[in-house]
């Protein structure tokens, strides 16, 4: 038996000793498929078991994930572009995954590990330039054949390969003063050329800027397109067959060849659909072979590959599927969820049989990529656990992660993600994909976990009784101590006592200032405002250079919830708070002439614009300890600022946007489990391994200070830690930055604890303000008439969802 067949046999054994369970219920693109139960979200139901596959990284004789692998008949080759660096791994056939107690592990045999032994690890590349390594391997995966391709990286490069048949083929680039020489090559397996043939285009193909581009190779024949059409070389000798113009040839993907040796290219047309050609390679002239049918959307978002078994098989950043001519949509086989694989996708997928494949992947967070074998797990072998739905819009890899540690980690619950982007698509008025959504949760059918985002009514939600309070869950946590949280980040968006959102990590959207404008003040109203402006005079700008769509988005999002009260149904827009806004926001641009002199000379001295009083407010983002060095110390030029946020007339004009926002359904058969998961959000594990964002645990910000307060460091060439300070431009001058202080964190953890609103964006109320402010704007109403017809839209608006 070959040995990837052994491997595949080995891996294939041990699925009896395999753990895992499934996320799902359809077999198509879509989401990973539902159980059933009395509030339609599929809580109370057990994990769908058809997606499962088990994971082996594989290593051929001393290739690793930084090699692309492919499959040329019997044989495989696998080369890597080596940029001075060495190649210090030493040839290994199978390296076995590191693997936890629940995931099989694939032996080598004996003899396997001798033959390990007996070769000699390959020599070091030199630094000097750019080193091609190839490979080659037949079907027992035994190195057949080893060459290096050496370009010097200043006169000369190396692109395009490809292998078939014993050769390897590719193009080699001389550069010229004026035009670039290009040559194909053809070596054998232990880098012995065979032959060379110079390219020589015609001076209009020379005047377009010719670049030959090596597509495949196929019969014997290479395939090499360029800006007019399409050249055949021989493999033999490197001959020229035959030459044809081909008008949209650039329109045409890499061809491939199918497992009936049917040459293929994907084909790109005007209104951005995809089909699949097969190509005559002596006419140059496609017939249809596949056309997807209209099901089928987002194909930009696939990667395709030729199948064995099947015609194609496809990967995504969700899933691996298959398709057969004649299907209506694809079928899903492998759920990277499911598998406990934290893909980002799957590349240089190699279908073996219909039960396993072969493919280059990269772990989310982990530069590393790898070559791994995943094999298909019986069904009857993946025990049952109760299934728990994780839904939104768009899931982050940080969510995945959790959920893939909460999967391997618990025998009774299996989370499975109930993905909305895949489910509905995005409509193409984006409101109609948010009123898709807000119908399902409000219709009995939310998960038990919803990641909310800002777009969504969460406050209508909670009004309805749709979210769970979380409250009584953290009292009772032994592991919880609220007097080590900032509690105002956890109640954000609750009411009372109440808490309904898990927001573990954020970052805050504020106004900063320097601290001798305001006079003592934290935050300011409208009137303040008016009255710091009108101190300054008409050639200082307030905010900056905006125009008045974007002073009056900063305003809603910050005041949403003084005009909206969702628990009462109260609107609020006819105030004369509203008012004031209105008529302070006719002060900008309609539309900013980015053209102009005025913009040009902002940009130009924008650095220093806050430094010497030309601007007062700036509007700011902090999601790392290093925004507040940056700001205070570069944009203000290390003057004492103060965050007052946007001009309020409740509490702190400062937001907190959530990274991370989680909710749990009030109606969840499954609460224990929804919150065991929940509450590894907030625990040390997650809170202190926090990076982009800010942790919403007070040791845990704790602990992030302590890095800011010393300079960064990064290793050398030589393994020795050296120190450096990040630096600021203020205009054409470098400015080195200082570690945070420990008076500027004592500051800004005061200023976190004011805090008590969240980011409550909503487009479809922000719509409603602006279509109907233009009228104030174009001197055709009032502010106060404009005021009272916002006031009766957004009220129907309102009802419509209460």
């Amino acid at each position: 038996m070959g040995k990837i067949k052994r491997i595949l046999a080995a891996a294939l054994a041990c699925t009896m000793m395999f753990t895992l369970a499934a996320c799902g219920g359809e077999s198509k693109n879509g989401d990973s498929g539902n159980g059933s139960s009395k509030n339609g979200s599929g809580s109370g139901s057990l994990a769908s078991k058809d997606y499962v596959y088990a994971m082996n990284d594989l290593k051929f004789d001393g290739i690793d994930g930084d090699y692309s692998i492919s499959r040329s008949g019997d044989e495989y080759v696998a080369y890597k572009y080596d940029y001075g660096y060495d190649n210090g791994s030493g040839p290994i056939l199978y390296e076995e995954a590191e693997v936890d107690a629940d995931v099989a592990e694939a032996e080598i045999t004996g003899e396997d590990k001798e033959e390990i032994a007996d070769e000699a690890p390959a020599e070091d590349v030199d630094s000097s330039g750019t080193t091609v390594i190839v490979k080659i391997f037949d079907k027992d995966a035994k190195l057949i054949g080893e060459t290096k391709l050496k370009s010097d990286g200043y006169n000369n490069s190396i692109s395009n390969l490809k292998y078939s048949n014993g050769k390897i083929v590719y193009v080699w680039e001389e550069y010229g003063d004026s035009d670039n020489t290009y040559t194909l090559k053809c070596v054998d397996i232990e880098g012995k050329e065979l032959w060379s043939t110079l390219f020589e285009p015609d001076e209009e193909l020379r005047s377009r800027g010719f670049y030959p581009s090596l597509d495949t190779i196929y019969d014997n024949k290479i395939i090499i397109k360029n800006d007019m059409g399409v050249d055949l070389y021989s493999l033999a000798d490197g001959s020229l067959i035959s030459s044809k113009k081909v008008d949209d040839v650039y329109s045409w993907s890499n061809c491939f060849v199918d497992k009936n040796n049917n040459l293929i290219s994907l084909i790109y047309d005007d209104n951005g659909g995809m089909s699949l050609k097969k190509v005559n390679d002596e006419t140059w002239t496609t017939e249809d072979y596949i056309t997807f049918p209209e099901e089928i959307k987002d194909l930009y978002n696939y990667n395709f590959f030729p199948g064995t078994v099947h015609d194609l098989i496809l990967s995504d950043d969700k899933a691996v599927y298959t398709y057969n001519i004649g299907d209506t949509s694809f079928t899903k086989i492998m759920d990277y969820v499911a598998s406990d694989c934290l893909a980002y996708n799957l590349y240089d997928l190699i279908e073996i049989d219909d039960k396993s494949f072969m493919a280059t992947w990269y772990e989310s967070y982990v530069n590393e990529p790898r070559i791994s074998l995943f094999t298909k797990v019986d069904p009857k072998d993946v025990p049952d656990r109760q299934v728990i739905t994780f839904g939104g819009m768009y899931i982050t890899e940080d969510a995945k992660s959790q959920i893939i540690a909460f999967n391997k980690k618990s025998d009774k619950y299996r989370i499975q993600i109930k993905d909305y982007s895949s489910e509905f698509g995005y409509f193409d008025d984006f409101s109609e994909t948010v009123k898709a959504i807000n119908n399902e949760i409000i219709t009995g059918k939310m998960p038990d976990i919803m990641c909310m985002e800002s777009y969504m009514p969460a406050e209508s939600y909670q009004a309805k009784g749709v979210l769970e309070d979380l409250m009584p869950y953290i009292e009772k946590d032994p592991d919880i101590d609220l007097n080590d949280y900032y509690e105002n980040i956890l109640r954000c968006g609750g009411t009372g006592n109440a808490m309904y959102h898990i927001v573990p990590t954020y970052s805050i959207s504020t106004v900063a200032a320097k601290t001798s404008l305001l006079g003592g003040k934290t935050s300011i109203t409208m009137e303040d405002l008016k009255n710091i402006k009108a101190s300054k005079g008409p050639d200082v700008y307030d905010f900056g250079m905006i125009e008045k769509s974007t002073f009056m988005y900063f305003m809603l999002d910050c005041n949403m919830q003084d005009y909206i009260d969702w628990e009462s149904g109260e609107v609020s827009f006819n105030s004369d708070q509203f008012v004031n806004v209105l008529e302070y926001t006719d002060n900008y641009p309609t539309e900013l002439d980015y053209e102009s002199d005025e913009m040009n000379r902002y940009w130009d001295n924008y650095s220093t614009m806050y430094i010497e009083d030309r601007a007062l407010f700036n509007t700011c983002g902090i999601s790392s300890l290093d925004d507040i060095i940056t700001l205070k110390q570069g944009m203000f030029g290390n003057a004492d600022i103060t965050y007052i946020g946007y001009p309020t007339t409740t509490g702190s004009g400062s937001l907190i946007n959530p990274a991370l926002d989680l909710v749990m359904n009030a109606e969840s058969d499954c609460k224990e489990g929804a919150w065991e998961f929940l509450r590894g959000f907030l625990l040390d594990d997650y809170q202190d391994n926090i990076e982009y964002y800010l942790p919403v645990k007070k040791s845990s910000l704790d602990k992030m200070a302590e890095k800011a307060m010393k300079l960064p460091t990064y290793e050398d060439e030589n393994g020795k830690t050296i120190e450096y300070h990040n630096t600021y431009y203020m205009n054409d001058d470098e400015i080195e930055l200082e570690p945070l202080s420990k008076e500027e964190y004592e500051d800004f953890k005061k200023f976190i604890s004011t805090i008590t609103k969240r980011s409550s964006s909503n487009s479809e109320i922000n719509d409603i303000v602006n279509e109907e402010a233009a009228y104030y704007y174009n001197g055709q109403k009032t502010a106060a008439e404009v005021s009272n017809v916002i006031q009766s839209k957004v009220k129907i608006y309102v009802n419509e969802r209460m």
